[in-house]
């Protein structure tokens, strides 16, 4: 084993920088160590290098907790080029030389593409670059690059094994396969054991059920049949903050998030919309900013439980509790948002007022237009399952009772680390125009968690339109 770039001493330094990490190791309880990412998204071009130093903190965080195994639910390329997933190998080289972690402990991969590994061109640029990228799309010959690249067969649904735990990977593209291919070797994964399955796309109908992307449903309905399942997901960029990341229905189900850029729950307010739909779906507030977060996960297996930990890597701080699951998993198809239901609902202070500002700003096609902000103070959570993901302001006529508007926003900053992201007011923001048929407005706010609980909402003072 090549050891020139690290060595014990340099292995110590590493589990200095976790100590949490390093005497939850210490503690030898554990039969299997994963670390889970997805959607690195590895680009050559980017401002200030992020996608290289990203995936290099991350697996040298994950060397210095002692996986034995490190998941990469897909999108390991941006662009699909052959050239990002060459420097996703060269990380893993750098951090695993030799498959071997720091203390020399062998360290596996287990990675499998996603759509965007998978894109051979994009109309939309010009012609040069088209020509280069479609000459080198790793789409155009996967079989050869993935063995060129990573040194493994490339096989559309993989099985491999690992400390005596199962993984079945599924490559972007070959889910309808899945079906046919449990039927061959289904049984043999039958049991108490957990068994990994690893797919860039959520099963249907699982985890956040909330306009995430899914799969079409050929994985939830084969993964039914087994309860000992974790399935680890991508694609959606979701933050581990939203306990509705991890479902527990007739089997369990978890999204990865990402180590890019964190994306949000769709129609709120300050929820991103493509460029290209904003004629047909304005919106008045700015995109809720991930203020540089990104996320993923250590999986600590144990013989009668699973411990993940969720991470902020951008502080180097835990987003919430670590989930602790366990064995055999349990199934919960009536209520299986497990953690989500551990919550209560938030709750505003006995002595919080709604504010109402009228200001100048701009709608998200860049219009100016007169607005009227709504602020509220943050809403009281006892514990991080019950955090604010949503606030819900509804605006109404004051003088005959109709509603006018009732619109919802992500809660800035809920997906941080508990004690930051309790810290934020609560935002909305509507154009003045859509009153007009008014003379006097109130407002009339609640706070909701992730699974829902929404507190007894505060009142404003009516507002003079006209």
């Amino acid at each position: 084993m090549k050891t020139t770039r690290r060595d014990f001493i340099a292995c110590g330094t590493a589990f200095a920088s976790f100590p949490s990490l390093a005497a939850e190791v210490a503690g030898g309880a554990a039969r299997l160590k994963v670390g889970i990412i997805s959607d690195n998204h590895m680009h050559l071009a980017r401002k200030g290098n992020w996608p290289v130093e990203r995936l290099r903190l991350v697996l040298s965080y994950f060397d210095a907790a002692g996986v034995d195994v490190v998941v990469n639910a897909g999108d390991l390329a941006d662009t699909g080029q052959v050239s990002e997933l060459r420097k996703v190998a060269e990380i893993w080289n750098e951090c695993f030389p030799d498959g071997r972690g720091c203390d020399g402990r062998p360290v596996e991969r287990f990675f499998v593409t996603g759509n965007h590994d998978m894109l051979k061109t994009s109309a939309s640029l010009p012609d040069d670059i088209l020509q280069a990228r479609t000459k080198d799309a790793f789409a155009r010959d996967p079989e050869r690059y993935w063995q060129e690249i990573f040194g493994e067969e490339w096989e559309p649904i993989r099985r491999r094994t690992i400390k005596g735990y199962e993984f079945v990977g599924v490559n972007y593209g070959h889910e309808a396969e899945i079906e046919e291919w449990f039927s061959k070797n289904g049984e043999s994964l039958k049991g108490k054991k957990p068994f990994f399955f690893v797919q860039h796309l959520h099963p249907k109908e699982t985890c956040f059920q909330d306009g995430a992307a899914t799969d079409k449903g050929v994985s939830t309905k084969v993964l039914a049949g087994y309860p000992n399942c974790f399935a680890i997901t991508g694609h959606s960029h979701r933050p581990l903050a939203d306990e509705r990341a991890i479902w527990q229905g007739s089997f369990t189900s978890m999204g990865a998030s990402t180590i890019a850029t964190l994306l949000w729950p769709t129609k709120c307010e300050n929820s991103y919309v493509p460029v290209s739909m904003r004629k047909k779906v304005n919106k008045h507030m700015p995109v809720h900013s991930s203020r540089g977060a990104y996320n993923g996960a250590l999986m600590t297996v144990s013989d009668d439980s699973m411990r993940i930990e969720r991470r902020d890597f951008s502080v180097g701080a835990k987003v919430g509790p670590d989930w602790i699951l366990p064995l055999p998993l349990a199934t919960c198809p009536e209520r299986p948002f497990v953690f989500a239901e551990k919550g209560v609902a938030p709750c505003f202070a006995k002595n919080a007022k709604v504010k109402i500002e009228e200001t100048e700003g701009k709608d998200r096609m860049d219009r100016e237009e007169r607005q009227v902000v709504v602020t509220v103070p943050p809403a009281n959570a006892p514990d991080p399952y019950s955090r604010t993901i949503f606030y819900n302001v509804k605006a109404i006529d004051a003088d005959t009772g109709k509603v006018l508007k009732n619109k919802r926003a992500l809660a800035e900053g809920f997906h941080l680390p508990f004690e930051r992201a309790r810290s934020f007011p609560g935002k909305m923001v509507f154009p003045k125009n859509a009153f007009r048929s008014a003379a006097r407005v109130k407002f009339e706010v609640d706070a909701e968690n992730a699974a829902g609980m929404r507190c007894a909402p505060i009142v404003s003072e009516a507002f003079k339109v006209k």
